[in-house]
């Protein structure tokens, strides 16, 4: 009788230090049962640890993933704390489980995940007019010069949070009045892409795939802007790599690269619809964003996000106009340089409330409204190419400086959807759009 104590005491011990420990996540209640609960017994008890977001045993001495101890006067349940009163049904039933307050997919598991994905502002970069022939100076409108520019660029405050997550994402944007003529032209933006995690949610690779209705990447004069003016054209693909680098309980901070790389169509210029091109833009540049990011919820119920970002274009995209002698003997594409856009930085900040959270009761379980600035500044003046023949050239403009101001609210669907509506104005005069119009889906998993 005496061994048979003896053995049950210390297979009691040894599977209460393994839980304590994190080796072991399993319901051990029927054993503790037949141990007894007056042998010192940790029940199994698993909930999120409040500074890593990891499973813990509140009743173990220490979380087995960042080691921070537990408050000395947890108790096993029935027993109350040498200190503490034991709390009312009443207070029981009303305190929040950890999940209630903190996002609940990859990294995000932790208090600072509750603000939602950043909404976004972005267009495109400074416009450059193209001159063609020493007679000819209208421009063929305000646009970049670059083959992307008839869709929207990538920005890593449009649609992402700095903390990795788990996700597929579809983006419907409008925008009104885009200066890709002298009359401006409006464009539809189709986004979908997909977020994924790796290294136990600390990094994430994400990736998108712009599609628009805009204006034509063959180009004609204003007088012609009628031929081609929109059709569907598909934009560079862009991509970024996201590390978590620091997380609190209620602070996070992330750092990364983006990166664009050339997949749209080259832009092509046109004096009539019936004659061959006279300038070339190649797409051949890749643009490297490297970013850092961070999210604060001094609440449970408000948070404040922010991303700081700069665009370098690595090597630029090379230029070419039609000569009378190209490289044989007859009329043909001559290359005259090499455009390279202007490094900009991008500042984005934005703070949220959280009205309803987590209430998986009604079809609208979450409502967050969100106000966010984004300042988009040119880092030095635009390039120039110049023709020695004077038949195509790329103008200077002035540096960028742009301040836009987006509204929104976020709603949660259920406990892995959230949809998102917002409008974003121009607040300066050097403005991209005179107005714009989002709404974003994400499928979180």
């Amino acid at each position: 009788m005496r061994t048979g104590a003896f053995m049950k005491r210390t297979f009691a011990l040894a599977l209460a230090a393994a839980l304590g420990a994190g080796w072991l996540v399993v319901d051990a209640g029927p054993v503790m049962a037949q141990a007894g609960a007056a042998e010192g017994s940790v029940p199994a008890v698993m909930v999120a640890c409040r500074r890593c977001g990891g499973p813990c045993n509140p009743y173990a001495p220490c979380c087995p993933r960042c080691g921070v101890r537990h408050p000395a006067a947890a108790a096993a349940p029935g027993e109350a704390a040498p200190s503490e009163t034991q709390p009312s049904p009443a207070a029981e039933a009303a305190a929040p489980e950890p999940s209630m307050l903190a996002g609940n997919f990859g990294a995000a598991q932790g208090p600072a995940s509750t603000a939602p994905y950043m909404i976004g502002d972005f267009f495109g970069t400074v416009g450059v007019p193209i001159f063609v022939g020493p007679n000819f100076a209208t421009s063929t409108g305000a646009i970049a010069a670059s083959p992307s520019s008839m869709v929207n660029r990538f920005k890593m405050a449009e649609t992402t949070s700095p903390i990795p997550r788990d996700r597929v994402f579809f983006n419907y944007t409008f925008y009104r009045n885009v200066a890709l003529s002298s009359d401006g032209i409006d464009v539809s933006s189709y986004l979908p892409g997909f977020e994924k995690t790796f290294f136990d949610g600390l990094t994430s690779f994400e990736l998108r795939f712009p599609i628009a209705s805009t204006r034509s990447s063959d180009l004609f004069p204003d007088a012609l802007a009628t031929v081609g003016k929109k059709e569907g054209e598909f934009g560079n693909i862009s991509m970024a790599f996201k590390g978590l680098f620091l997380r609190r309980e209620s602070f996070a901070l992330s750092a990364g690269l983006g990166l664009i790389v050339p997949t749209a169509d080259d832009v092509r210029f046109f004096l009539d619809p019936n004659s061959s091109a006279f300038g070339v833009i190649e797409n051949q540049s890749v643009h490297y964003l490297p970013f850092v990011g961070a999210v604060w919820t001094p609440t449970n119920e408000w948070f404040v996000q922010s991303y700081l970002q700069i665009d370098i274009d690595g090597n630029g995209n090379p230029v070419k106009a039609l000569h009378p002698r190209g490289s044989g003997q007859g009329p043909g594409l001559v290359s005259i340089g090499r455009y390279t856009e202007p490094t900009v930085l991008y500042f984005d900040v934005a703070v949220g409330y959280w009205l309803r959270r987590n209430d998986y009761s009604r079809c609208i379980s979450g409502i967050a409204p969100i106000v966010e600035l984004h300042l988009n500044q040119g880092l030095q003046d635009t390039d120039e190419v110049r023709d020695p023949l004077q038949v195509f050239n790329v103008g200077v403009a002035e540096t960028m400086s742009i301040l836009d101001l987006t509204a929104g609210v976020r709603l949660e669907l259920g406990r892995r959807t959230d949809l998102t509506m917002a409008y974003a104005t121009p607040l300066t005069n050097d403005r991209q759009f005179d107005g714009e119009f989002r709404l974003l889906l994400n499928l979180n998993f």
